[in-house]
Order: structure tokens, then sequence, then C-alpha cells
């Protein structure tokens, strides 16, 4: 049986001159897809029911980019209160 979780939207007031404030979980609106940027740099993707990957992680004003553990990069960006990456839109979980 499959299960969906739909995460609340939130909206978070980010400050640019405080990175910290990026840091914690995101969660696509489905909840299938999340994101944990953690304070030593590095983070945790998790996706359905796949294993975890990682990588690091580095943020320059509103941007976002990720090297993965197997040397994939990517990036995302912080407007609006959300993260808006690779065509999906992410909450903060409160």
């Amino acid at each position: 049986m499959n299960y969906l979780f739909v995460t609340k939207q939130t909206h978070v007031d980010f400050k640019t001159d405080d990175p910290s404030t990026y840091l914690g979980a995101w969660k696509s609106a489905a909840g299938f897809v999340s994101h944990e940027l953690r304070a030593d740099g590095t983070y945790v993707k998790r996706k359905g029911n796949r294993p975890p990957v990682g990588g690091r992680y580095n943020i320059a004003g509103t941007r976002v980019s990720y090297q993965s553990a197997d040397g994939g990069v990517f990036e995302g960006e912080f407007a609006d209160g959300r993260l808006h990456q690779a065509g999906m839109i992410f909450y903060k979980v409160m």
C-alpha cells in the first residue's frame, strides 16, 4: 500500500546575511523528496523508499550548490520563503 503525505506549506523569512536561516529539513509539497541541510556543510537527500544520498553543499547569497558523494552537481535558489530546485518547490519543515 502506498501512502502520500502532503507537507504543510510554510513560508520562511530568509536573512541573506545569516545563512543559518536556510538550515534544516526541506520537503517537496507531496513529501516525496526531502533535503536536510546540516550546519557542518553536509546534506542528506531522501527520495521515497530509496536509500538516502548525501554530499556537501555551499550557500552563496540566495543560491545553494550541491556536490553529491557520487560526483553529481546541482543547484537551487531560496526565494519567496521556499527552496526552488530542479523544477520543484521545497517547504521548510517546522
